[in-house]
């Protein structure tokens, strides 16, 4: 749920672009989903939603799992959204 939380805000905070820069990774810590949770910027409401889900433990239901073999890990790279919804 994090992730999807800091997704809805990297187009205003673009976060993302400086995970390949270790650097600039390094200095990412927890501050960023405090950030995100205390910023008083309507573009954040969706994340901030998320998060407070999150904090109250509404979390995202499990709707199931595949324990795959080694010989099935090299069909997924053909696998789609839609595969994995219509399954």
């Amino acid at each position: 749920m994090i992730i999807d939380a800091l997704l809805e805000v990297n187009p205003y905070y673009k976060f993302a672009e400086n995970l390949t820069d270790p650097e600039k990774y390094m200095t990412y810590t927890d501050s960023l989903v405090k950030y995100v949770e205390t910023a008083k910027k309507k573009e954040f409401a969706s994340a901030q939603k998320i998060l407070k889900r999150l904090h109250s433990r509404e979390l995202y239901q499990c709707v199931g799992e595949k324990l795959l073999d080694h010989t099935q890990i090299s069909q997924l790279e053909s696998v789609t959204n839609q595969d994995i919804v219509n399954c």
